[in-house]
């Protein structure tokens, strides 16, 4: 008996891992949204709590988005390899992984 193939699910919050969110987007053709962070970061601390886990943006994903959150601190490569300078920093991908806008 085959099985028909699954569509893939896409995950309702952040990612954590960038390869996962990657292969996700391409997935399902969505946007990868990738947001650098640290934990010793008072800006990045503010956006967490009034912009990166409100219902407007968490309902976005898996409908118009995908989103990964990387500690920079954490994941210093890659940081490094998508030239992250400033905290925090957001990089909007298409699906085809091109960078489309970067927000620092």
């Amino acid at each position: 008996m085959r099985m028909a193939p699954t569509t893939p699910v896409s995950k309702t919050t952040w990612h954590a891992n960038f390869e996962e969110a990657q292969k996700e987007a391409k997935q399902i053709g969505l946007p990868l949204v990738v947001h650098f962070y640290a934990d010793w970061c008072g800006p990045c601390q503010s956006m967490e709590q009034s912009v990166l886990n409100s219902a407007d943006l968490k309902q976005q994903f898996g409908k118009t988005i995908v989103g990964v959150k990387i500690n920079s601190d954490q994941q210093a490569a890659l940081t490094q390899r998508l030239r992250v300078t400033a905290l925090p920093t957001d990089v909007y991908f298409d699906p085809n992984e091109t960078v489309v806008m970067w927000w620092a």
